[in-house]
């Protein structure tokens, strides 16, 4: 009797020891804790070698279909996961994408992205952009959470104006002096500031007086107009 007692004493005895040793901790392994709070990220610029490297397969084809698009889209490969944040179609250049933040919750992690406009009194050239930026951050599983893009645009829009003319001269100040078309007297000739990008090319283009041009400008702050693009009629 007094056997049997103490063999089912010892049996529970190593039954408990067995279901102890489930919940002992190993000294040296930690369970891994998500990052909590701001989360560091790398930028990857569209024009390096890590792009470049990177996008092949699977990853480039996953960029293909959505860095035009508005959103935030997540691939992963090798440990990665790879954020790419978009504001969609612009119809001119001079937005681009800042104040990335990403924030680690429990289960999530929260991203929020600006979009600036134009700068006041910057120029702007009419061509359709896709302003976007593509992160990396480390692989861990939770699910991402987009609070959206918000736009700050503090642009001044820039009208540009076409007109023409008779070609007159290049002044000793650099600027251009045009007697304009249908127009008489003492205002058929104004003076134009040459933007920086045009003087070498209009240097080129061996004006002479008299010859028939026809221009692009725009009215700086100051409401002095600012030629950007010239041509021959």
């Amino acid at each position: 009797m007094i056997t049997k007692k103490l063999r089912l004493f010892f049996l529970m005895m190593i039954t408990s020891l067995l279901f102890t040793a489930c919940s002992i901790s190993i000294p040296g392994v930690a369970k891994e804790e998500h990052e909590m709070g701001n989360i560091d990220y790398n930028v990857i610029d569209i024009s390096s070698k890590e792009f470049s490297e990177l996008n092949n397969g699977d990853f480039k084809e996953w960029y293909e279909q959505n860095f035009k698009n508005g959103g935030v889209y997540t691939f992963s490969k090798d440990g990665k996961r790879y954020i790419l944040i978009g504001a969609g179609e612009r119809l001119t250049s001079g937005y681009t994408m800042k104040d990335v933040v990403l924030t680690g919750k429990e289960k999530e992690i929260e991203v929020n992205a600006k979009l600036h406009g134009p700068k006041e009194g910057e120029v702007t050239t009419q061509v359709i952009t896709y302003p976007h930026v593509l992160l990396s951050i480390k692989d861990d599983g939770r699910k991402l959470a987009c609070s959206g893009v918000e736009l700050k645009d503090n642009s001044k829009k820039v009208e540009l104006k076409k007109d023409s003319g008779r070609f007159d001269e290049i002044t000793k100040d650099g600027l251009m002096r045009v007697k304009i078309s249908g127009v008489t007297g003492d205002k058929a000739t104004k003076e134009y500031k040459l933007d920086d990008k045009i003087k070498e090319n209009i240097k080129d283009m061996n004006l002479q007086k008299g010859m028939e041009i026809i221009f692009t400008y725009y009215l700086d702050e100051d409401e002095n107009p600012i030629v950007l693009e010239v041509g021959k009629l």
